[in-house]
């Protein structure tokens, strides 16, 4: 049952189960040295993607059957299934989190929805922008909530700028051998609450003009390297810079499913995710 006042079930999960998916032991005290490992093994642990949207499945938030799913069964998910579990995880173990709405910039000529989660997470004596579902552009570790912050990750790296004219305003940007891409804005006030996110999942969910519902996508962050499945093509990003992108057939896309990205399917999922798929050449 969920505790009066904890309006987002922190209670329903259970962070041993959580901790001994993502490889971290021992005590955790709510340090920032401490966010950073929960944050990094987090992102090498789970793999993000949408195919419960492609395939025309509902997307649940309670919390207890977000961990069955990403824990328990194997799955992927996307920004509010891993940050919603990743607060939580977080709230029971010490740390002060703030749930955010963000507007993807990326570039795009036109306003795009507040549609994506990001949390501010208060750790020892600082908060820390944290973000563990932003897919294969996202930060691998949280970003102290200063303007100017940089963190580096091999040949690329997240900046965190204070920006227009709200004191409030954030915006984060990817660098990398490719050039620079703004990837969001939020504002580090108001909180969410727990209905403005079911309307948001609902909005990503099942829109047809939502970038989830379209295709088949999935990352998977890997030591030195990051596996991006685009429909049929698989995209290794090395550290170094390095990019290698293939064509995959029927069977190779079920073997980086199973092997690359660590996503569990029985195998009627996996005929209907082949069926999604653009032809094969």
């Amino acid at each position: 049952m969920v505790e009066r006042g904890d309006e987002w079930g922190a209670a329903l999960v259970d962070p041993g189960a959580y901790l001994r998916r993502i490889g971290v032991l021992g005590a955790l005290p709510p340090t920032a040295e401490n966010l950073r490992r929960l944050h990094r093994a987090h992102q090498l642990a789970l793999p993000f993607g949408n195919l419960d949207p492609v395939l025309g499945r509902p997307v649940p938030l309670e919390p207890e059957l977000v961990q069955a799913k990403l824990v328990g069964r194997g799955r992927e998910g996307y920004c509010f299934e891993h940050n919603l579990l990743f607060a939580a995880v977080l709230e029971r173990l010490g740390f002060g989190v703030t749930r955010l709405a963000a507007r993807a910039l990326l570039n795009v000529d036109r306003p795009l929805p507040r549609t994506h989660l990001v949390l501010v997470v208060a750790a020892g004596s600082g908060r820390f922008l944290a973000d563990v579902g932003f897919g294969a552009k996202g930060p691998l570790e949280p970003l102290p909530l200063a303007d100017g912050a940089l963190l580096r990750d091999g040949a690329r790296s997240h900046l965190l700028r204070r920006t227009g004219t709200a004191p409030d305003q954030w915006d984060l940007e990817l660098r990398d051998t490719a050039g620079r891409l703004p990837l969001y804005r939020f504002e580090s006030g108001p909180a969410l609450h727990q209905p403005d996110c079911v309307v948001m999942n609902h909005y990503t969910a099942t829109h047809p003009r939502s970038p989830f519902t379209g295709r088949v996508h999935l990352t998977r962050f890997a030591a030195g390297r990051r596996f991006t499945l685009d429909g049929r093509t698989l995209t290794v990003e090395r550290a170094d810079g390095r990019v290698e992108t293939v064509r995959l057939t029927d069977r190779q896309c079920a073997d980086t499913l199973a092997e690359d990205f660590g996503i569990r399917l029985g195998p009627d999922e996996l005929r209907a995710v082949l069926r999604l798929l653009p032809a094969a050449d």
